[in-house]
């Protein structure tokens, strides 16, 4: 039985080893949501409204823009949160031999991870400048996120169809609203420094 035992315990290893390939994903994922959702909540209520902190939705709506209105670009979130929760949950059930068609997490995933994990440190970054007034800052965090997951989006374009799915389309998703968060932020940056909703139109057409 001694074979079968060790068969065993070296299956037992190499789904462990496969889980912490997947658990950097996650994490930064769990990190950027956790930050994200103190700085919304004035760090879960522990401070009041003297502490300067305001809520995404009590900020956004201060400031017009021009593609649509601030709270509204800010709740399409909800539906990036909801693609890249699924791809964590992939990640993990592709090394938990629960896809029979995807056997190991893609290798461009894995050599792109770090990007992943810059893209949701900067995201948490933004979003704690945010609610803090440093909207400006939060922009270029932003811009920085938008960029780390264009790059890992462009090593996922050789993906199959359910990993490509699974996991290059969340990275877009993501890549794509940050960038439209980077112009409606642009755009309250210029506000709060006083520009006129006529000038914020001429600057964007006219430059």
């Amino acid at each position: 039985h001694y074979p079968l035992r060790r068969q065993r315990q070296m299956c037992i290893r190499d789904s462990r080893m496969g889980l912490a390939l997947a658990l950097p994903s996650a994490l930064a994922l769990g990190l950027q949501l956790l930050v994200a959702a103190a700085a919304d909540s004035r760090c879960f209520g522990a401070f009041g409204s003297e502490s300067g902190c305001l809520p995404t939705a009590q900020l956004s709506g201060r400031f017009p823009t021009l593609l649509m209105p601030s709270a509204t670009t800010f709740d399409v979130a909800a539906y990036v949160l909801a693609a890249e929760l699924a791809l964590v949950t992939f990640l993990f059930a592709v090394e938990g031999g629960l896809v029979e068609s995807v056997h190991t997490i893609p290798p461009e995933w894995l050599q792109g991870q770090h990007l992943w994990i810059i893209a949701n440190a900067l995201q948490a970054a933004a979003s704690a400048l945010f609610v803090t007034g440093r909207v400006a800052a939060s922009t270029f965090a932003v811009g920085g996120c938008a960029a780390a997951l264009t790059t890992l989006g462009s090593t996922l374009l050789t993906l199959e169809s359910l990993p490509y799915l699974l996991l290059s389309a969340p990275v877009w998703m993501h890549a794509g609203w940050a960038a439209v968060i980077v112009f409606v932020q642009a755009g309250m940056t210029a506000m709060s420094f006083g520009l006129s909703a006529s000038g914020l139109i001429a600057t964007a057409f006219f430059g």
